[in-house]
């Protein structure tokens, strides 16, 4: 029943909290470190600040959804990606809703990168977006209507 009504919260405001993984055919042969080295290539960084909603629609019309730091090599991948930044952050799928911090993709959140405080478990109200700290390489909460540049997820 719990995953049932955050399910149905998250959608009444237009987040997609998947209970599966989006997977894509790439219908060409190639190596496992090709394979890896073509997946990592399919983000596009946007160089324009915009709050995280803006961000997320943004992502979401024009490629994919934005960015899932999922493991230490994602976060290198894309602070190397965003060193010509405006901003000190950079907005990324991170959300916190109903007690939890998910990524908007639905990848699992088993990676993570929070300061040394650790996840912060309830944020206050207007903290609930994820941005990537590019000098500290660590996530923050941050207000959801800051402007930040932002990465997204391309489509392949």
């Amino acid at each position: 029943m719990a995953t049932f009504t955050v399910s149905l919260f998250l959608s009444l405001f237009g987040l997609s909290f998947s209970l599966y993984r989006k997977h894509f055919l790439v219908k060409e042969r190639m190596t496992w470190e090709d394979a890896q080295k073509y997946c990592r290539e399919h983000h596009y960084y946007y160089n324009q600040n915009k709050t995280w909603d803006e961000s997320l629609n943004y992502c979401r019309q024009n490629y994919n959804d934005l960015v899932s730091l999922s493991s230490q090599i994602y976060m290198e991948e894309v602070i190397n990606k965003t060193l010509t930044s405006q901003t000190a952050y950079v907005w990324t799928g991170l959300r916190f809703m109903a007690g939890h911090w998910f990524w908007v993709s639905g990848d699992d959140l088993q990676y993570k990168a929070w300061s040394v405080d650790g996840e912060i478990q309830c944020p206050a109200g207007n903290l609930r977006c994820g941005a990537l700290d590019r000098e500290e390489k660590l996530w923050k909460p941050t207000d959801c209507e800051e402007r930040h540049n932002f990465l997204c997820l391309k489509k392949p």
